[in-house]
C-alpha cells in the first residue's frame, strides 16, 4: 500500500473520468491508514 495517495498512478487518471470511485478509494485508503495507526499504537 503506497503511503500518499499521489504515489498511487491510477488515482489521478480515475479521478477525471469517475469522481466518485475516486472519492471510494481516497475514503477506503484514509480508513485502512488509520486502521494501520491504531493498530501500531496497540502494540506498543
Amino acid at each position: 500500500m503506497p503511503d500518499f495517495p499521489s504515489e498511487h498512478p491510477q488515482s489521478a487518471q480515475s479521478a477525471q473520468r469517475e469522481p466518485e470511485r475516486a472519492v471510494r478509494e481516497t475514503a477506503a485508503w484514509t480508513v485502512a491508514v488509520v486502521a494501520r495507526a491504531i493498530e501500531d499504537a496497540r502494540t506498543r
